[in-house]
């Protein structure tokens, strides 16, 4: 089923997919049908004459209903954890108006700091 379909099925039975999404998300239920996905091998830039396996980077298409399903998920997680103020202030992925840059630009603002009063330091980066 494609986005369209489901916008459009969504569009004549609301009420239906909304109780789905409502009972699945009660009843802690991710259906397996909505886990499958297809993996999509996508060429690195610059790699395309290399032979090696390591040129490809995979991408992962969710079934449409997962995505959604997924989507109702996070929105849920963040729509409680921002009003508690439960993120924390080193926090970029997931949070509005911050990301890859603001953490790159606050590493190197600490950096700077450190160098500045000619100490050491070490960074350790994690792409989980």
């Amino acid at each position: 089923m494609t986005s369209d379909i489901l916008i459009r099925a969504f569009q004549v039975f609301p009420l239906f997919f909304t109780q789905i999404c409502n009972t699945c998300l009660k009843e802690e239920c991710f259906p397996i049908i909505w886990k499958h996905s297809v993996v999509i091998p996508i060429i690195k830039p610059g790699k395309e004459g290399c032979n090696d396996v390591s040129k490809y980077r995979p991408i992962s298409l969710i079934n449409i209903g997962g995505k959604l399903l997924e989507r109702l998920m996070i929105d849920g997680i963040l729509f409680h954890i921002h009003p508690n103020d439960m993120f924390n202030d080193n926090q970029y992925g997931f949070a509005a108006h911050r990301g890859t840059v603001d953490a790159a630009m606050e590493v190197t603002k600490f950096i700077e700091e450190i160098l500045r009063f000619k100490q050491s330091t070490a960074t350790v980066s994690l792409d989980v």
